[in-house]
């Protein structure tokens, strides 16, 4: 098996940078953070964060690949329905670490009954869905806190195996928790939003499509389940509706980050100092 990453050893990146983006062809929201630049010019180090969706469903080959990268500790952003219905496929006896309880809420809020019988309206507008996403983003600070302190701890203190973020789809609740990671780390704002952006470009738009019909109980007007979808991906208003407030309640992602998810001063110079290599 591929030796699992040493992120005190700044002199070696550790082989996980031979994974490709798109090398999980059954799971194509499996990727490695490795490579982000900070605003100093620092690079996140291969081979240690990875980001994805819930990876239940590998072929054979993904599932070795996956084992090659010797995962040893995970987060998992789903609560507990979700978890039950949907085990990820370990590909060893012994499963990593598990980081933390499971989040006390998921996105239900989105498949609420009021905007299920919208979805059929004549007057409908796509803003209106827009906007029960932007609220469920603006509760991900709360509802996710404890386990993005787990997280951080854990890349500050733990012991250096590579680490997976998941949730199910790899796109909302990842994407809010690989953003206050990269936050940490003091990468640019416009760097964090093109990351979380990436997941639209990979997420199969099919798995939307089929999650949404599944939820409605009536026929859409011609032209509105390609809008619904587009809508169900990622925006950059979602993200920035989480940092609109963490402002409104923290006065800044820095007081949240030491306040909410445990980034002391010393804890932060830890984490950067092993997780960040010169270009």
């Amino acid at each position: 098996m591929e030796k699992k990453a040493n992120i005190n050893d700044s002199q070696h990146p550790p082989q996980a940078n031979a994974i490709e983006p798109d090398l999980l062809g059954s799971a194509p929201n499996f990727r490695d953070l490795g490579g982000i630049t900070t605003k100093s010019g620092l690079q996140l180090r291969h081979g240690v964060i990875y980001r994805s969706e819930v990876l239940d469903r590998l072929f054979s080959e993904d599932l070795k690949k996956f084992h090659a990268i010797g995962i040893g500790a995970v987060c998992d952003l789903r609560h507990g329905k979700e978890r039950e219905t949907r085990r990820i496929m370990w590909p060893r006896d012994t499963p990593p670490l598990s980081l933390g309880q499971p989040p006390s809420e998921g996105l239900e809020a989105v498949q609420s009954n009021t905007l299920l019988k919208r979805l059929n309206a004549d007057d409908f507008e796509a803003e209106e869905a827009m906007q029960v996403l932007r609220k469920a983003y603006r509760r991900m600070p709360t509802t996710l806190a404890p386990n993005l302190a787990d997280v951080l701890a854990h890349l500050a203190e733990g012991d250096g195996s590579p680490m997976l973020i998941h949730c199910t789809s790899g796109k909302d609740r990842s994407g809010f928790v690989c953003a206050m990671v990269l936050l940490s780390l003091d990468v640019p704002w416009q760097t964090i939003v093109n990351d979380h952006m990436e997941s639209k470009r990979r997420y199969p738009l099919t798995k939307i499509e089929r999650a949404l019909a599944a939820a409605l109980t009536s026929r859409l007007p011609p032209g509105r389940m390609a809008q619904l979808v587009d809508l169900a991906t990622v925006h950059p208003s979602y993200l920035e509706a989480s940092i609109e407030e963490i402002e409104h309640q923290h006065g800044g992602a820095n007081n949240y980050l030491k306040d909410m998810a445990g980034l002391t001063d010393t804890r932060r110079a830890a984490l950067q100092r092993r997780l960040l290599i010169s270009a």
